[in-house]
């Protein structure tokens, strides 16, 4: 008796997987479409963190950061960031806060600023990506921004 079982992965650290064991030239032609979304990516962050009242009095736009997380040879990793260590309170907001004498001092709302930007470009660079990999002969299947 046969099975017809099948296991599908969807994602994209198999993305990822799959991306880091191409061949050289595929990584390079993948290179200006990565560093493009990841500095777009920053720019409307930033912009938006410009547009927003807390956010500038934090100084958040001047902590956006692209930094490269290339390892090894043959892969190519940017990352939007922003490194102030206020950033995640003001992205995902806060319970209620109480000092240690027991005065409430609120909570904090969750602003989403960040996210909804940043995997806005995500998706985006993720199309381009696997039109990139169809261009060369790839069959793209599952995720697809």
């Amino acid at each position: 008796m046969s099975s017809n079982n099948r296991l599908f992965v969807d994602g994209l650290f198999e993305l990822r997987a799959q991306l880091e064991g191409l061949p050289a030239q595929l990584v390079e032609d993948a290179k200006p479409i990565v560093t493009a979304n990841a500095a777009g990516a920053n720019r409307e962050i930033t912009a938006a963190y410009e547009a927003h009242e807390r956010a500038r009095k934090a100084d958040f736009p001047s902590h956006m950061k692209t930094v490269d997380h290339t390892k090894q040879p043959g892969t190519f990793v940017l990352d939007v960031q922003n490194d102030s260590p206020l950033a995640r309170v003001f992205e995902w907001g806060s319970a209620v806060r109480h000092t240690a004498l027991g005065a409430n001092r609120g909570q904090m709302p969750a602003e989403n600023v960040f996210l909804p930007r940043y995997y806005s470009w995500h998706h985006r660079m993720i199309d381009e990506l696997s039109g990139m990999l169809e261009q060369h002969g790839f069959t793209v299947t599952g995720y697809v921004g």
